[in-house]
């Protein structure tokens, strides 16, 4: 997700220096969807830096929060993400409430 959002802020720099500014909006869009809505589940499904990670290790709050930031700029982007926040936080509850013995 740092690559994605890296990129999305050399696209906005790129636009400054090259596009006429009404154009920026438009462009953002659709870089958004390329990098986002369409590698969606594999970003939020990766092994090591997807969501399901993210929830399980400490000291992730700015990861997060990229997350949030992303996913949040595109069109039920964030659906996913509760998803899986929902079952990690259902599986967890039921690890503290119901420690096997």
């Amino acid at each position: 997700m740092n690559k994605a959002e890296e990129c999305l802020e050399w696209e906005k720099e790129r636009v400054s220096h090259y596009l006429h500014s009404s154009s920026e909006p438009k462009l953002l869009e659709k870089v958004q969807h390329e990098l986002l809505f369409v590698y969606a589940t594999q970003l939020l499904e990766k092994d090591n830096s997807g969501c399901h990670a993210l929830l399980r290790d400490d000291n992730v709050v700015d990861d997060l929060a990229r997350m949030f930031r992303l996913f949040s700029k595109i069109p039920r982007g964030l659906d996913p993400v509760s998803s899986i926040f929902k079952q990690v936080s259902s599986f967890l509850f039921g690890v503290i409430l119901f420690p096997s013995s």
